[in-house]
């Protein structure tokens, strides 16, 4: 079965702020060859949050098994309003139903609503129940209440004294299904650190929402579009030339020249004229 790949990490740009600084150098008795020293914060651009954030006895993201952070995952879409803000157990209930699973990954995002989605303790505590290994957020959702720092690390312990990391400020969130999705998110194996950068990867066996819907998403042509998708159909619609196609070398194009085209009305006429005096009889003197 196809699917697409997603791309949920929000690439980290050197020198936007301190948080993430790349150091370029030479290193000695390497010319031209090019290093970085790297100087950042632990928890810069999409990352994973371990157990040792809120207690030095925690776990720290070296500690934690590798395959808590790949494996099915499930989009929960949360409705919001200014209203009513709250992620809570009753909106999980009805985003996720019996779509999740023991032992899934749980991604929650939220749609347009107009105010900023709170994570509450209830929440956790229903994710607790429901078996999941790790928790995505998307990067809209705050956890806690506003002003209320202390708010985080009562929410968040509740999954992560269980060793149930968070991944943190997902993006493209919008283009993920609800289908049942492949979902990978390691970080570098490093010890005694309580959170790292993550490349979040889903594989998306479902279409894109109807919003969402881009170009290569589109009834395959006979020419592929140069816009295809990279779910891997505009490949494989690349593959479906003619031989005569195929003999440009590196499938780069030609302009057409006047051997190319038939279009001409006259140079039909004359090619017909030629064929019918060829066929015609030969008089006697």
């Amino acid at each position: 079965m196809p699917r697409r790949i997603i791309d949920c990490t929000k690439p980290l740009q050197h020198g936007l702020n301190n948080n993430f600084v790349a150091h370029e150098f030479e290193r000695a008795g390497e010319p031209r060859t090019i290093a970085h020293h790297i100087q950042m914060e632990s928890d810069v651009g999409t990352h994973v949050v371990a157990g040792r954030r809120f207690a030095s006895w925690g776990s720290a993201i070296g500690d934690l098994r590798v395959d808590t952070f790949f494996g099915e995952g499930v989009l929960g879409k949360l409705p919001v309003s200014l209203e009513n803000p709250d992620i809570d157990a009753e909106k999980l209930e009805q985003a996720f139903g019996r779509r999740l699973q023991n032992g899934d990954i749980a991604i929650l995002a939220t749609g347009p609503g107009g105010s900023t989605p709170r994570l509450t303790a209830q929440a956790t505590q229903w994710l607790l129940v429901r078996g999941v290994k790790l928790l995505a957020l998307a990067k809209d959702i705050e956890v806690g209440r506003e002003n209320e720092p202390d708010d985080e690390r009562v929410i968040l312990s509740v999954l992560l004294e269980s060793d149930i990391p968070v991944v943190r400020n997902l993006h493209n969130t919008t283009e993920l299904s609800e289908e049942r999705l492949a979902c990978m998110a390691i970080p570098a194996a490093v010890d005694g650190v309580s959170s790292w950068p993550v490349r979040f990867i889903a594989l998306d066996p479902g279409q894109p929402p109807d919003n969402e819907q881009s170009l290569g998403d589109t009834q395959p042509t006979d020419v592929p579009s140069e816009g295809s998708s990279a779910d891997g159909e505009g490949e494989q619609r690349s593959t479906k030339v003619s031989d005569e196609d195929s003999s440009e070398p590196n499938g780069s194009s030609r302009p057409l020249d006047s051997s190319d085209s038939p279009s001409d009305p006259d140079e039909k006429t004359e090619e017909s004229d030629s064929k019918t005096s060829e066929k015609r009889p030969e008089t006697a003197d």
